[in-house]
C-alpha cells in the first residue's frame, strides 16, 4: 500500500475523497469538513493527514492532531478504512505511520477514542491502553502507565494565568478529563462528569461540545499551570437572557479555581444578559464555595 503524508491545508480533490470516506464510514456531517481541515487552526495545533492508497484509490486514511501549546501530546482521529479494503491491515499500517511521526517529534502521550471491539484489538497491537472508565485509549511513550502519566503531568505546582478558550484547548482538553475527579459533574453546561462514576464516551469529539457552545454565544476559558499545561476549564452559556456559569479544574489545582470562575464571572457580566448564575451539584463543596465567593446565585 502507498502511504501518503498529507498536510493541512487539504488539496480540493483529496478534501472530496476524504469527504465520501468519512461520510460512509461515520456520518453525514462530514460533508462539509471541518474547519481544522483547511488549516483555520494552524496556529493551535499541528494537523497531518496519512492517506493509503492501492492502485490508486482510496483505501483509509487516518487524521495525526499535536498541540503546539503542548507538543508532547497529540490525538488520533478520522481512523478510516473503505470497505472494499477491510481486513487487510489499511488502519494498523496507517496509525503505525502516524505514531511514527508523533514519537519522531518528541510525543508522549497520544490519544484517540473508539467503542468498535474490532478497532480496540488493532490499537492494542499498537501500544494503546483503555483509560479507565472511558473509550479514550491512549498511548504513552516509553511504555508508561496512565498513573505514571497522570502523576507527572497534573504535579503540584503554581497555577498560570487564564485565557479565553481556542482550539489550543482541542488536544489538551482529553488528559484533563479523562484523569478522574472526586466531584461527580465536571461541567453542566457541556454535559461532562467525572470518569471516576460514568463512563466517557468521547475523546476527540470532547472539542466540539465547546466549540458549540462559543458558537452559540457563549464563551469558554482555560486556566494552564506554570508549565503551561491544561488544569482548568470554566463555561459560560448564553440561554435567552440568562448566562449559566460551571467549571471545575484538576484536584491538584483547586487554588486556581476561584480565578479561572471570576474570569467567566467578568466576562457574563458583560454580555446583554439579565442575570448570571452559577450551576453547581450538590456535592462539590470547592465549586460553591468559590461561586458564593463571587457573590453569584447558584443554581
Amino acid at each position: 500500500m502507498e502511504i501518503q503524508r498529507c498536510p493541512i491545508p487539504l488539496e480540493d480533490a483529496l478534501a472530496t475523497e476524504l469527504s465520501a470516506l468519512w461520510v460512509e464510514v461515520f456520518d453525514p456531517s462530514y460533508s462539509s469538513l471541518p474547519a481544522e481541515f483547511s488549516g483555520a487552526e494552524e496556529a493551535f495545533n499541528r494537523d497531518l493527514v496519512f492517506v493509503g492508497r492501492e492502485g490508486g484509490r482510496l483505501a483509509g486514511s487516518v487524521h495525526l492532531t499535536i498541540s503546539r501549546k503542548t507538543p508532547s501530546l497529540g490525538g488520533l482521529g478520522e481512523v478510516a478504512t473503505h470497505r472494499d479494503f477491510r481486513g487487510q491491515g489499511v488502519a494498523w499500517t496507517l496509525c503505525t505511520a502516524a505514531l511514527e511521526e508523533f514519537e519522531s517529534l518528541g510525543g508522549r502521550a497520544l490519544f484517540l477514542g473508539t467503542s468498535n471491539p474490532a478497532a480496540e484489538r488493532v490499537y492494542a497491537r499498537l501500544g494503546f491502553h483503555r483509560l479507565p472508565n472511558s473509550n479514550i485509549f491512549a498511548r504513552f511513550a516509553g511504555g508508561g502507565t496512565a498513573d505514571e502519566f497522570y502523576a507527572e503531568y497534573f504535579a503540584p505546582g503554581p497555577s498560570g494565568e487564564v485565557s479565553v478558550g481556542s482550539p489550543a484547548e482541542r488536544i489538551d482538553m482529553i488528559p484533563l478529563i479523562a484523569c478522574p475527579h472526586p466531584a461527580f459533574v465536571l461541567d453542566v453546561n457541556v454535559g461532562l462528569t467525572s470518569t471516576q462514576y460514568v463512563l466517557q464516551p468521547y475523546c476527540m469529539g470532547l472539542y466540539p461540545r465547546y466549540e458549540k457552545l462559543a458558537l452559540g454565544g457563549g464563551n469558554f476559558f482555560a486556566l494552564r499551570n506554570g508549565q503551561g499545561r491544561l488544569v482548568g476549564l470554566a463555561t459560560a452559556a448564553i440561554d435567552e437572557r440568562v448566562c449559566r456559569l460551571d467549571g471545575f479544574t484538576h484536584p491538584a489545582f483547586e487554588a486556581g479555581l476561584p480565578v479561572l470562575l471570576k474570569t467567566a464571572r467578568d466576562w457574563a457580566t458583560r454580555q446583554s444578559v439579565e442575570s448570571v448564575i452559577a450551576s453547581v451539584s450538590g456535592d462539590d463543596p470547592v465549586k460553591r464555595r468559590a461561586f458564593a465567593a463571587l457573590d453569584l446565585k447558584i443554581d
